[in-house]
């Protein structure tokens, strides 16, 4: 993943979700039949449902629901949305499902797609829409409880929101471009994720007339994203291609901070995919860089990247990577210490300290680099190494910035250095640029999903801040102020 490299001067035919590779992949469709009789179909709620006042009263939690009402209660609510965006989006009428929605079991049999009818084989460990025959299917036994158990009801209800944007994409005829050509896969995919994120947003804001949901669950739908990430190395131009999970929280966070509006703009507008491809190097190592190499060069880069930073500010930043002042030790064995004074126990909670008295940096290894590279790979302990620098950029830039505002400034800032990683900006103290291999921002996303929450705050917000830097660099990250 991560390496150093010599610097030189569903679209329209639906979403298969596959639990065994987490790999999405469109499933073909012919002409719409009839057959079978699904016991478990849920009955797409009338187009009538009346809007609500945004109070949602009565909103029973999406969290406290049993499996068995988690797809009913999220097709009411979805269609309750619709039946509120499409007029006021797409100027148009909504129109339901007309065969529903169905999940599966073996035994029981859908209305057809490709075939006569859609038997629980085709669905299985996927989840899908069928324009054709204008119905969703999903496994009723593998994928959807398995995601209810390991992520939670919202997890299951953002699948159901996403199939339910392929259907919106027929509806407005979303699936061409302005030549009548049609669109790729990526983009059809990530506004689909855009649609959702607009419907948990609506949801989250209590405009659903029958189920609430809190900050809990919006952060477990950043998991879910991830989990349905297309597998390492597939790029936008692949057939199929549905995005990393950058990609896919990306889309996601799009349509929940800017709505069906932004989302609607996706086919003549869409987002730029993030593309990484595998190098020699990468293919050699898995593409993760070997940890000790990780922690000699990225504190390398991150001198070089801030030195630049600051000197375009007109000042000097002071490198940290010196024995004299950074130190990657087990705080449990050797607390790090400020100035020759033991540091306060209550800003080591996070396992990164920066000490602005002898401008030395600390960071807990065992627990906030080696933990991570191990079990979620390079890039996660490189976002950490990255947090630090970030504490003592601002620091030394005197930002006034406290509380929940400055753990999101550092999060935009370590989104700002990866950015400037992307763009083949940052190299190291030998002048090797730095570069990202498929997978780096999961991986830094991943890290976000599993640090701790009472310390940093929220996934959501976290990712959002990061995805700031990231794209907008250190200007969308109110530094230095």
């Amino acid at each position: 993943m991560l390496a150093t490299i010599l610097a030189t001067a569903c679209a329209s035919t639906g979403v298969s979700v596959t639990v065994k590779d987490r790999h999405v992949s469109p499933v073909s469709t012919g002409p719409a039949s009839t057959g079978g009789a699904p016991s478990s179909t849920v009955p797409s709620t009338p187009t009538s449902v009346p809007p609500t006042n945004g109070t949602a009263a009565g909103g029973v939690a999406m969290a406290t629901l049993p499996y068995v009402d988690v797809v009913p209660s999220a097709v009411k609510a979805i269609e309750q949305f619709w039946g509120e965006q499409l007029p006021a989006v797409y100027h148009m009428a909504y129109r339901t499902l007309s065969a529903g929605v169905h999940g599966l079991q073996p035994g029981l049999t859908a209305p057809g797609c490709d075939n006569r009818t859609t038997t629980y084989r085709s669905v299985a460990g996927n989840a899908f829409y069928c324009p054709n025959g204008d119905f969703i299917a999903y496994d009723d036994t593998g994928l959807f409880p398995s995601l209810d158990r390991r992520f939670g009801p919202m997890v299951v209800a953002i699948v159901m929101a996403h199939e339910w944007g392929h259907a919106i994409q027929i509806r407005t005829k979303s699936t061409v471009d302005a030549n009548g050509d049609a669109l790729p896969t990526i983009v059809l995919e990530n506004q689909a994720d855009c649609f959702a994120g607009a419907w948990t947003r609506w949801v989250a804001d209590g405009k659903a007339s029958n189920v609430s949901i809190t900050a809990a669950d919006v952060d477990a739908s950043i998991s879910g994203l991830l989990f349905f990430r297309d597998q390492l190395g597939v790029t936008s131009a692949d057939q199929g291609a549905h995005g990393s999970g950058f990609d896919r929280v990306s889309a996601f966070q799009d349509g929940y901070e800017q709505g069906v509006a932004r989302c609607a703009r996706y086919p003549q507008d869409p987002p730029k995919p993030l593309d990484l491809t595998f190098s020699q190097a990468d293919v050699a190592t898995g593409g993760n860089a070997p940890y000790a190499d990780l922690v000699t060069f990225i504190p390398q880069a991150l001198d070089v990247y801030w030195v630049h930073q600051f000197q375009a500010l007109g000042r000097t930043f002071a490198p940290l990577d010196d024995p004299a002042h950074l130190r990657l030790v087990d705080f449990s064995v050797a607390p790090p210490t400020c100035a020759g004074a033991p540091a306060p126990k209550d800003q080591l909670g996070d396992g990164v300290y920066f000490c602005a008295a002898d401008g030395s940096l600390a960071l807990d290894q065992p627990t906030v680099l080696q933990a991570p590279y191990d079990r979620i790979g390079d890039y996660a302990a490189a976002i950490e190494l990255a947090d630090g620098w970030a504490k003592a950029a601002v620091q030394r830039a005197g930002s006034t910035t406290t509380g929940d505002g400055r753990e999101r400034q550092l999060d935009c800032l370590s989104g700002a250095f990866t950015g400037a990683v992307y763009n083949g900006q940052v190299t190291d103290a030998k002048g090797q640029q730095i570069s990202l291999s498929p997978g780096d921002l999961d991986k830094a996303i991943s890290q976000f999903v599993n640090s701790s929450r009472a310390v940093h705050g929220r996934v959501f917000d976290r990712v959002a801040s990061f995805r700031s830097g990231f794209v907008g660099g250190l200007g969308a990250c109110g530094f230095p102020s």
